[in-house]
């Protein structure tokens, strides 16, 4: 059961990133372009982070302590990503179509 909810938050994942970059390549302008490239990449990004962290635990908690250290390294990334993945997409849209 543990794994069916890591699968399906890969699955969301993965399907999010995909969604955002086919947004940023298909909608017209850098505003709708950096909404979906914001959107939807910090959406999976947070679902696929959220399965790392996941089967982290599942295996610290069976093998020891090295797995639950690698999830601590996986919650920081993503604290991280967090705060900087808005801003850098929108910065790179903006640069790219020279507004």
């Amino acid at each position: 059961m543990f794994y069916i909810i890591i699968y399906i938050l890969l699955f969301l994942g993965i399907f999010f990133n995909l969604l955002g970059a086919l947004g940023i390549l298909r909608f017209p302008d850098v505003y709708t372009r950096l909404h979906a490239g914001t959107k939807c990449t910090t959406f999976g990004s947070i679902y696929l982070i959220g399965s790392v962290i996941l089967l982290g635990l599942k295996h610290g908690v069976l093998s020891g302590q090295r797995a639950v250290l690698n999830s601590r390294v996986a919650i920081r990334r993503f604290m991280n990503h967090m705060q900087k993945e808005p801003f850098m997409l929108h910065v790179k849209g903006a640069f790219n179509d020279g507004e």
